[in-house]
């Protein structure tokens, strides 16, 4: 699905995708439209590894690697999933008690796995059933 757009093209140095070169990827990649090529040029051996996992996992094209005068060129195309961009902090709506500074999963399993159980689930007696 390669179309006619221009390839735009950074160069990655030997960033390795803890480094920061997935980020500078993303960044990159936002710039672009749909169809659009990035090449990233890199001297790190672990790029080509990390940049085709990377574009399955986030629905751009891995269209493969070169190498010109000693240094890898990478090429990702930019797919048409869109980002959530957000300014604000996220709330998934869980709540549970933190007592004495710990976290007790029980509490929060309250209304989710156990649907319409009242009382919390630090106070049952969560003992399996007797043999009869």
């Amino acid at each position: 699905m390669s179309s006619n757009f221009s390839v735009h093209s950074i160069d990655a140095r030997d960033l390795s995708a803890t480094n920061g070169l997935l980020l500078l990827v993303t960044r990159s990649l936002d710039k672009l439209k749909a169809g659009e090529i990035l090449e990233i040029l890199s001297d790190n051996p672990a790029t080509e590894h990390d940049l085709t996992a990377w574009s399955r996992l986030t629905a751009n094209r891995w269209i493969g690697t070169t190498t010109s005068n000693g240094r890898k060129s990478h090429r990702i195309e930019k797919g048409s999933a869109l980002r959530v961009l957000t300014d604000r902090e996220l709330d998934w709506g869980n709540r549970a008690p933190i007592v004495n500074g710990r976290f007790d999963t029980r509490d929060w399993l309250l209304g989710h796995a156990f649907p319409g159980l009242s009382s919390s689930p630090s106070t049952l007696n969560w003992s399996a059933p007797s043999a009869s």
